[in-house]
This record gives C-alpha cells, structure tokens and sequence, in this order.
C-alpha cells in the first residue's frame, strides 16, 4: 500500500487526472479489506436493535417482555391484594391485612391502570404469541378473556362504589374523585365481591393448567411466560 501510493503521488505531475484514480481504487480496496464487508457490517449494527425489539415483542417460541412484567406486576398485586382479604376473614386484624388495607383503592386502580395497558398491548400482539392446537387453544381463548375481563371489572366496581357511597377514590394518599351520591354506581359496586370470588376461582383454575401443561404436557408453556425458551 506504501510503495502503490508513491506511485501515484510521483505520476501526478505528469498525468494528476490518470494518477487519481489508482489512489482511489488502492484506498478503496484497503479500506474495504480492512473494515470487512460492508453489508455484514451493517448488518451486525442492525442485529442487536432487531434482537431488542424480539425481546420485548411476542413471539411463537416465548412471551416478550412487556408481557412478562404486565403479568407479573398485575399477579403480584391481585395475589397480594386478594390474600389480605382472605387472611384477615380467618385471622381478623393480622399485620398484614392491617398494613395492606390502607393501599387497597391504591392497589386496586394500579390493577385497572396496568390491565388497561396489558388488554392493548395484547390486541396487538395476539397473532405473534405461542399457541396451542384443538381445544387447548379454545379453552385458553375462553379463559383468558373471562380472566381479563374480571381483572378489569373488579377494580373498576370497586372504585365505583366508593365513588358512589360519597367515599371518593383515593390514590397514593391523593383524591383522584371526590365522593358523590350515584345509586347505580355503589349497586354495581355490590358486585366486587362476587367479581373477586370468581376472579379467585379462575386465578385457581389458571394456576393448575400452567402445572398441567409444564409437568404432563411439558410443552414448555410456564417456560414461555417466565423467559425465552430454550433451543
């Protein structure tokens, strides 16, 4: 490469238009030999933002991780919350149904938030996510739906009644609405804790199916929702 471009450099003043065009071949090739190339090269760059985007997107081999957090977020809360009720009905003013009661609102508009989000961003992702054939895929179709659609409607009843018995919902210690006298709202209100029987059961029911698949299907399903399954 040194001697090629003394070449050129001492044509120049004999022909400057002819002795350009070697340089430029002789840099060109170089350039090319010593960065590789340069279609793998930018298809390396492009990788590591189309690995990043297959991460948090659903797909048939695993749940993104949007997924993932939405539903373990919404499960922590919904387990937590449910559990302060269940254990102060057995064990009346226990420490930790007295230190969750106070976050109850709190955590039942967190739910409402996150399922808002969590329903949206499955419409948008349902034709990408892992499937399963026959009457499994039915029955997953039929449950998750009717799980959603509790998760949704339980916190929503709640707020409703405290909104309607003049209660108002308070969130993180602050009034998002103010109390009110509504009749519809606290009689759909009344509805919460039917709505929190039948969400218990189907939270029941979903957990033995995950155990059924991972431990006698062993398809790998329980696998998905906790990260990208294996190769």
């Amino acid at each position: 490469m040194i001697v090629t471009c003394h070449w050129a450099e001492s044509t120049r003043g004999m022909n400057g238009r002819r002795a350009r065009h070697p340089t430029r071949c002789c840099e060109s090739w170089h350039d090319r030999g010593s960065a590789g190339d340069p279609v793998r090269a930018v298809a390396r760059r492009r990788k590591p933002r189309q690995e990043n985007e297959t991460m948090l997107k659903d797909s048939p081999r695993a749940y993104g991780r949007v997924t993932r957090i939405l539903h373990w977020l919404v499960a922590v809360l919904i387990v937590t919350q449910l559990s302060s009720v269940f254990v102060n009905a057995v064990w009346k003013d226990n420490a930790f149904s007295q230190a969750i009661f106070p976050w109850h609102t709190t955590i039942g508009v967190s739910v409402l938030i996150l399922m808002a989000v969590r329903t949206s961003w499955a419409f948008s992702q349902h034709r990408h996510r892992p499937r399963h054939e026959g009457r499994l895929q039915r029955l997953a179709i039929v449950g998750h739906m009717t799980m959603y659609a509790l998760l949704i409607l339980m916190p929503l009843s709640g707020a409703l009644m405290t909104w309607g018995m003049g209660y108002g919902v308070h969130v993180f210690g602050k009034a998002w609405f103010a109390g009110a006298d509504v009749p519809w709202a606290a009689s759909f209100g009344g509805l919460h804790g039917t709505f929190a029987w039948l969400l218990t059961l189907m939270i029941v029911g979903h957990v033995c199916m995950a155990m059924y698949h991972h431990f006698r299907l062993r398809d790998g399903t329980l696998r998905r929702m906790l990260g990208p399954a294996p190769d």
